[in-house]
C-alpha cells in the first residue's frame, strides 16, 4: 500500500545541513562533530561520505574543526582547559607528539659531513 499524506522533508539535505552546523559553530563554544550530528539526529559515518560528495558541506564541517582546535589551543594554553583533555581532542584532529626523526638525522648528518670535511682539511 502507498504512503499517502505530504512527502517528508529530506534528513539529509546538503543546505539545511549546513545552515544547522554553521548556526551550531556560532553558538557553541567547543563545537564537536559528532554532537552536532546527535542532535540532529544524523548519521555521522553518513554525514562523513556526504562531506566527500558536496565541497559545501565539507568546508562547514573543516569550519566546525578549525574552531575545535584553535578553542582547545587557546584554553590549554591558557590554562583553561586541562592540558592532557586538550592533547587528546588536538590528537583526534590529526595532532601528534612525536618528533620527525628525518629531519634530525638529516641535520646530524650534514654537521657530522662538515666536521668530516674540516678534519680532512686538516690532513
Amino acid at each position: 500500500m502507498a504512503r499517502t499524506g505530504r512527502p517528508s522533508k529530506p534528513k539529509y539535505n546538503i543546505a539545511y545541513m549546513i545552515d544547522v552546523i554553521e548556526k551550531y559553530i556560532e553558538e557553541t563554544p567547543l563545537p564537536i562533530l559528532k554532537e552536532c550530528c546527535y542532535k540532529n539526529n544524523w548519521n555521522y559515518d553518513y554525514v562523513t561520505q556526504l562531506q566527500r560528495k558536496h565541497p559545501d558541506l565539507s568546508l562547514s564541517i573543516k569550519k566546525l574543526l578549525m574552531k575545535k582546535e584553535v578553542v582547545l589551543e587557546l584554553g590549554m594554553l591558557s590554562g583553561k582547559l586541562p592540558t592532557a583533555a586538550a592533547i587528546f581532542s588536538l590528537k583526534q584532529l590529526g595532532w601528534s607528539d612525536r618528533q620527525d626523526l628525518v629531519n634530525i638525522v638529516k641535520q646530524d648528518d650534514d654537521e657530522l659531513t662538515k666536521a668530516l670535511e674540516e678534519i680532512a682539511k686538516t690532513l
